[in-house]
């Protein structure tokens, strides 16, 4: 879970992106066979949720995420706060 904490709403375009894999990413050089599916704004009380996929366990649904470099101007830094949860299975002898 990741929570955006700006003051305003002034860094608007400093949100995180997620990405799919698409046949069309493997004509865009250094995507990796990804595209843009999605930018969550930066703004104020907001933020995103989402479950991580690891390709070993389905290469298709793999969940991926990121943000271009950014120049920031350090008077106006870009604040958030990602609380991750990690989830293991249960072993049947733990029952």
């Amino acid at each position: 879970m990741l929570i955006y904490m700006p003051e305003d709403d002034s860094q608007r375009d400093l949100g995180t992106t997620l990405y799919k894999i698409s046949p069309m990413g493997v004509f865009h050089w250094k995507s990796y066979g990804l595209v843009e599916d999605k930018t969550m704004p930066f703004l104020p009380n907001s933020g995103l949720a989402f479950v991580v996929i690891h390709p070993r366990y389905n290469l298709l649904r793999t969940s991926w995420h990121g943000r271009d470099a950014i120049a920031l101007d350090n008077a106006k830094p870009r604040f958030s706060l990602l609380n991750t949860f990690y989830a293991q299975p249960v072993a049947k002898a733990d029952y």
